[in-house]
């Protein structure tokens, strides 16, 4: 994979965590801004983590946005990105309509 690849229809990208590495750790960047990390934890069951950066942790949970996982693979770790990602920017959205 290169410097930076595009993982869905919003245009996020992957860029390498640590550059030079060959270590599967990923930041996951939304118009080159930093929104979060997927990583590989080796020797796990679910060795895949990603984390959503977006937001304050209890502020994310009072909205019932889970920030964080584990999965089987990398294509399912994106999937769960994505997914926490799609709803804390519906929820931003909706909350900065109605201020």
């Amino acid at each position: 994979m290169g410097s930076a690849a595009p993982i869905c229809a919003l245009m996020l990208t992957l860029r390498s965590t640590w550059p030079g590495s060959f270590r599967d750790d990923w930041t996951v960047r939304d118009d080159g801004v930093d929104i979060g990390r997927i990583y590989e934890e080796p020797g796990s069951p679910k060795p895949w983590c990603w984390s959503l950066d977006e937001g304050p942790a209890e502020r994310t949970a009072q909205l019932g946005i889970v920030n964080s996982g584990r999965a089987t693979t990398l294509e399912r770790a994106t999937t769960g990105f994505l997914r926490a990602y799609e709803q804390w920017l519906a929820r931003r959205d909706s909350e900065s309509k109605s201020a």
